[in-house]
């Protein structure tokens, strides 16, 4: 059950989202414009990366040493809207002795169930020894797409402002394994507020609250950068 706080966020949330999407109801009737423009195109990405890479995919490009090739191929899938190529090479390096050992280290995270930092200990170890700046949007989108059911896409800018629209707290600068925990709560919190609505996975999930934080972020600031 949620409080009367917790009541007056989603009652105002879901005003918001009904204002842009007026036919939604719920996520069994989330209306076509919702669907054409929020969720159509992140289950296609998702579908896309299994369909052409996958886990597999990347170990097998791993085995190889292509990790050049391999960062190419997931950027031009998973970009979505969230990040441009360059983040992806920040984020994972741009030679293949940073490449390889960093994916290594996301496909060994991401094949269990998030319980914390420590689960992700393993990846940012990777990232940082190799002094890489990670990318909220290029991190998460690679979460999201090897374990879609404990992972969600991240625009941090977007959720920062959302956060503060609703004097949440969210972590300043990138990821870390700490702070990246603050931003799975973040999600955990939305998951549960918006319940009654029948989300059926994190696709609905974040294509509600990112939809929201959209609508509501001042339009001077939809530039910010993805990644800060």
């Amino acid at each position: 059950m949620l409080d009367e706080a917790e009541k007056r966020v989603f009652s105002f949330m879901l005003g918001e989202l009904k204002h842009e999407f007026p036919d939604f109801v719920d996520f069994q009737s989330p209306g076509d414009k919702f669907t054409q423009e929020e969720l159509q195109y992140k289950r296609k990405a998702l579908f896309r990366f299994q369909d052409e890479i996958g886990r597999h995919g990347i170990s097998d490009h791993i085995r190889r040493g292509k990790g050049k090739e391999l960062l190419k191929k997931l950027g031009s899938i998973l970009t979505l809207n969230l990040s441009d190529f360059s983040e992806w090479k920040s984020t994972f390096g741009s030679k293949n002795s940073d490449i390889v050992p960093v994916f290594q280290a996301l496909l060994a995270v991401s094949n269990r169930e998030y319980e914390g930092p420590q689960t992700l200990d393993l990846l940012f170890e990777a990232i940082e020894s190799r002094s890489l700046d990670a990318s909220w949007a290029c991190l998460s989108t690679s979460l999201w797409a090897l374990n879609p059911r404990e992972y969600f896409p991240i625009k941090i800018s977007y959720l920062r402002h959302l956060a503060d629209r609703f004097s949440l707290a969210l972590p300043s600068g990138r990821p870390t394994a700490e702070s990246y925990n603050e931003l799975m709560a973040f999600g955990y919190y939305f998951r549960d507020l918006i319940a009654e609505l029948k989300p059926k996975d994190w696709i609905d999930v974040q294509s509600f609250f990112w939809s929201v934080a959209y609508s509501t972020m001042p339009k001077n600031d939809l530039s910010s950068p993805s990644s800060q």
